[in-house]
């Protein structure tokens, strides 16, 4: 037996009885043909991105279990036979493979300073025939203004926002 999740969206407009109803209708069927219930998820009301059957917004529906393929086809052809029911989706998924280990660690610390080099300081390879090795270029000439800094440090920007403040 395999493990399944089958996701269907219904109606905003039917109540809570409806929705109830319907999802012991599929948790009854599989149970007739030998399927096993593993979680009924709580049901969400979600803004839909495209209209399905003239419908924006839906409820969001989840039944976790486990089934035969057949007994998976087969709830899915009566489910698709409900009209309430606007549109569904039955995955098959191995629960193994969902728990998670210990994330990775970064390979670079995001607080680490970078190297900055300017344009003057990188190497430009020359297209000349006569050599293939890298010239460098010569620096320009500095300019009477001075130089902005590349990165504004924490405390500046909290005394120009304490100056704009107040």
């Amino acid at each position: 037996m395999k493990h399944y999740e089958y996701t269907y969206l219904t109606r905003q407009d039917i109540s809570e009885e409806d929705a109830k109803k319907i999802q012991d209708d599929l948790t009854a069927f599989l149970q007739e043909k030998k399927g096993g219930i593993v979680d009924l998820l709580k049901s969400y009301k979600k803004r839909l991105a495209y209209p399905i059957k003239k419908q924006i917004i839906a409820y969001v529906n989840t039944i976790l279990f486990r089934a035969d393929p057949e007994t998976a086809a087969e709830l899915k052809k009566e489910a698709d036979g409900i009209d309430r029911i606007l549109r569904g989706l039955l995955v098959a998924y191995d629960p193994e493979k969902l728990k998670r280990g210990p994330r990775r660690e970064r390979t670079r610390s995001i607080d680490r300073p970078v190297e900055e080099k300017t344009t003057a300081d990188k190497e430009i390879p020359a297209r000349s025939q006569e050599t293939e090795k890298p010239v460098k270029k010569e620096p320009q000439q500095e300019s009477a203004l001075p130089q902005k800094k590349a990165k504004a440090e924490l405390r500046d920007i909290e005394q120009k926002l304490d100056e704009i403040l107040n």
